[in-house]
């Protein structure tokens, strides 16, 4: 709603959007601005960088330093899908949609009920079948939101967002979510059993294996910290873990609480 009222007073032919508590670069709304050179780019979004910038000192901690991991892969994955032409996701807080595209789309009135209201915008977009969605690969365009610093709020920021893809309104954004993520979750229910027959550990490793490269790539394009870096491994073995204790729980049926409000995958109570 609140976009939808600053899109009503908003005057340019581009939208840009981020959140309350990110920190922008100041050459944003230049870099963010760029992929709308072509004519039929109707949407474009660019990295995130979870960084404690108003706690000097409080980088160092686990859940700050993996959420500056976990997010850059996230926009891997997303990035990948635009560049093959079937975006299916994207972060809403470092996004910018020219204004036809959201009217061809219905404006943010229309979008379906999604707990990821921002990949809804790109499905949404992508299915007017006029427009292109873009990636914006460098690092320097990353928007820094506060980090999560409790375990128990990550969570459900991470359930929101995996329980948005796995039960997408749109069948290709949830069929391409749900192929990874069903495939993560199954490979590493496997694994324990390899003790009983050794070639279940093969998904597991293939899992890992793509994991990294992904983290690899991304880091690379985007110019990546040194505690990027540093903790690469440990922060790929720890995503498979967690995201599959994540669908674990989506799949349960698990709540979401967000903003004051108590969402269902699909409706809302």
């Amino acid at each position: 709603r609140a976009r939808a009222e600053g899109a009503k007073f908003a005057t340019g032919d581009l939208l840009l959007m981020t959140d309350a508590d990110c920190y922008v670069p100041a050459n944003w709304v230049r870099l963010l601005s760029r992929p709308f050179r072509r004519e039929d780019t109707g949407l474009a979004f660019g990295p995130v960088a979870p960084s404690n910038i108003r706690r000097p000192g409080h980088e160092s901690g686990f859940l700050v330093q993996y959420q500056g991991f976990d997010q850059l892969f996230r926009f891997g994955y997303t990035a990948g899908a635009a560049g093959l032409r079937s975006p299916a996701g994207g972060f809403g807080n470092n996004m910018a949609v020219r204004r036809q595209a959201l009217e061809d789309a219905g404006g943010f009135e229309q979008l379906r009920y999604s707990l990821t209201e921002d990949a809804e915008l790109i499905a949404q977009v992508r299915a007017s079948g006029r427009w292109r969605v873009q990636a914006v690969i460098t690092g320097t365009a990353a928007v820094h939101p506060a980090p999560d610093e409790r375990l128990r709020k990550l969570f459900g920021q991470s359930l929101r967002w995996n329980a948005g893809g796995l039960f997408a309104p749109d069948f290709q954004t949830k069929a391409s979510y749900g192929l990874v993520m069903y495939y993560l979750f199954g490979s590493v229910i496997l694994a324990p059993f390899a003790l009983l027959w050794w070639p279940l550990i093969l998904p597991a490793i293939g899992s890992a294996t793509s994991m990294l490269l992904m983290a690899l790539t991304v880091g690379a394009v985007t110019r990546a910290s040194d505690r990027y870096w540093r903790y690469l491994i440990p922060n790929v073995l720890w995503s498979m873990l967690y995201y599959s204790w994540v669908t674990l729980f989506t799949l349960g049926g698990r709540t979401v609480e967000w903003k004051g409000r108590t969402l269902r995958a699909k409706g809302t109570q």
